[in-house]
């Protein structure tokens, strides 16, 4: 990563980071650069959290976004559960829209349908 391509990177998490201030009072934001892209990660503020991650490779140039419920156990360990995951998105667009589809409860959608309906219909 060059010197003017870590501004193009950084413009980029930024413009991120500006859509999602719609939901700044529903979520905390953090974000990350790394050797291979940069992360956001959103940790929603209600009784059943979600933890959103969104990542950028700077080498295939994609997007990427996993969904996880945050769940506690009996010793207070904080545990995932993966509701959704979305790879090789190209276009910034189609990024900022599944991520406005994943916080409007996207994820919570098919991993119910996955995990339910099926099993309903197999019965």
């Amino acid at each position: 990563m060059e010197g003017e391509s870590f501004i193009e990177y950084e413009n980029e998490i930024f413009y991120v980071l500006d859509f999602l201030k719609k939901w700044e009072n529903l979520f905390t934001l953090d974000y990350e650069y790394f050797i291979d892209g940069w992360a956001i990660y959103l940790n929603e503020n209600n009784l059943y959290p979600r933890y959103i991650v969104l990542f950028k490779s700077y080498d295939t140039n994609n997007y990427s976004i996993k969904s996880y419920e945050t769940h506690f156990t009996r010793l207070y360990n904080k545990k995932y559960k993966e509701l959704v995951q979305i790879n090789n998105i190209e276009d910034i667009d189609v990024f900022l829209k599944e991520i406005k589809d994943i916080i409007y409860g996207k994820d919570f959608y098919y991993f119910t349908k996955a995990n339910f309906f099926n099993k309903i219909k197999r019965l």
